[in-house]
């Protein structure tokens, strides 16, 4: 490429900053008594849980021990085309028990600029990285992009990888980070422009892993809780694949990253559950946490007769395993037990919010969940949100739902609340909600003024199955004689600011 000084101008990006986080576990180790009660040889130990990342670069000649100040590149890089930075990462079991890891890359965040043309740009969309297996050398930086080259990608996509260790075992990854000689002015930020600059994360979390043996076999550590990780390797596994099983919760709130980072909605593509999954009431980020085109989910998703358990969703708008999908999005066979799940608008235990594919939502279950869409009080005094809270769904749109069950769930609302839709739309073919089952469950208003409108179940829009009701039919439902519809004001006091909560 010639160079010259109107097409080059050195790019600066940010140090990167690396961000260490590791989960820690104790678990305990017995050792059997011998034969003999004077033995003083009969110990009890405890095992720990004690994994570390180190990083070595071309100014480093000794592995370095990162954390949460640790800058893995060379110190005021300046990213333009050709430059290229390899980075060696050591992952170190130092603890006594085995565990499994997950070490993620990821953006944390990112200030964009202008180009010489006048165009907004982000280095995101011009600097590439590749990960390599083992720790590696290389000649030139020729030889090291042509070695991960095949599987580099935009910074932005992110990295994740899931494995375990042994009891000091390692493993190590080569970095290679470049922005490519074909870039131009395109990414050459203008005379005094804001300077891009992009702030990446490392994340290394572990937990435990089966391994150690009782006298029972070596599965006591199976189900070690869920923690949060995320886990995404199963998606970048194989590049052609369309259908994915996930049997974990690392594996489903890896779904959850995907989507929400703007990766993949999955549209043409199918999910299937693959084993039963427990969410450990670790707070769940919903799968399409966000309004925006594209951060929706779009693809289908099957719960093939597993179960979801101890949900616990809160936010604001769109909240539930699904907080938004797009109109090609298809949900069958979820079952969720045990959920807690609230918002201000679009609450629900599947779904939040949402278009859906025709035939959709579909013989879902939702047991033992209690489901709130809080209104908020705006500067006239007056109420606003806290409206559509179902079981199965806050407000779908343009889906027929059929089959879904609503068994001992509470669901309390402000306006538009029904025992499987808070609200049912069509909005550009008449939908169907049919062949759906209420039990034990119980629908309340709430507010501190009393209920929406100062009125009556109809102006609140509750109803055992559908709450409010847009173009749809309503028919053939069974609700049970357990369901109760309590439309008398709830005596609830809500707190907005600091002094109403000294009072």
């Amino acid at each position: 490429m010639t160079k010259t000084k109107s097409t080059k101008r050195a790019l600066l990006m940010s140090a990167l900053a690396m961000v260490l986080c590791v989960s820690m576990l104790i678990g305990t180790t017995f050792a059997w008594f011998t034969d003999s009660v004077t033995s003083s040889n009969n110990r009890i130990v405890a095992g720990n849980l004690d994994i570390e990342l180190y990083y070595q670069n071309d100014e480093t000649t000794d592995w370095v021990q990162v954390n949460s100040n640790t800058n893995i590149f060379k110190e005021e890089t300046l990213w333009e085309p050709g430059h290229t930075e390899v980075v060696r990462l050591k992952i170190v079991n130092e603890g006594s028990l085995a565990l499994k890891y997950q070490l993620g890359v990821n953006i944390v965040s990112e200030l964009g600029s202008v180009n010489m043309a006048g165009d907004p740009f982000r280095l995101s969309d011009y600097i590439y990285f590749g990960i390599a297996e083992g720790e590696q050398d290389y000649a030139g930086r020729d030889e090291a992009i042509k070695a991960v080259d095949a599987g580099a990608s935009l910074i932005k996509e992110g990295y994740s990888k899931s494995s375990s260790l042994e009891e000091g075992a390692e493993a190590c990854l080569t970095m290679v980070v470049y922005m490519p000689t074909t870039v131009g002015n395109e990414a050459n930020y203008a005379k005094d422009a804001t300077v891009p600059m992009i702030n990446l994360g490392l994340n290394l979390f572990a937990t435990q892993f089966t391994s150690e043996e009782d006298s029972f076999g070596n599965d006591y550590d199976a189900t070690a809780p869920w923690t949060g990780i995320a886990a995404t390797d199963w998606y970048y596994a194989d590049p052609a694949a369309t259908t994915f099983t996930l049997t974990s919760a690392e594996d489903l709130a890896g779904l959850a990253k995907i989507v929400n980072d703007g990766v993949d909605t999955f549209e043409g593509q199918s999910i299937y559950l693959g084993a039963n999954i427990d969410l450990n009431n670790v707070s769940w980020t919903p799968i399409g946490s966000s309004e925006g085109a594209a951060y929706k989910f779009d693809g289908s998703f099957y719960g093939n007769g597993y179960t979801i358990y101890n949900l616990r969703a809160l936010g604001t708008s769109g909240v539930g395993l699904f907080g938004y999908v797009f109109d090609a999005a298809h949900i069958e066979g979820v079952s969720i037990e045990n959920a807690y799940v609230s918002g201000n608008d679009y609450v629900g235990a599947v779904l939040g919010t949402g278009y859906l594919a025709e035939n959709c939502l579909k013989n879902c279950t939702v047991k033992n969940a209690t489901i709130i869409a809080t209104p908020f009080i705006k500067a006239d005094g007056t109420y606003d949100g806290g409206a559509k809270a179902g079981a199965i769904a806050g407000y779908a749109i343009n889906g027929h739902i059929t089959g879904n069950k609503a068994i001992g769930c509470t669901i309390i609302a402000y306006r538009d609340l029904g025992g499987i839709v808070g609200m049912v739309s069509g909005e550009n073919r008449k939908v169907t909600v049919s062949g759906n089952e209420v039990s034990d469950t119980t629908l309340s208003f709430v507010g501190a003024f009393g209920k929406y409108d100062n009125g009556s179940k109809e102006n609140g829009n509750m109803a055992a199955v559908a709450g409010r009701v847009n173009n749809a039919t309503v028919t053939d439902n069974t609700v049970a004689e357990s369901v109760e519809l309590d439309v008398s004001a709830q005596n609830a006091i809500m707190i907005f600011t600091v002094d109403e909560l000294f009072a």
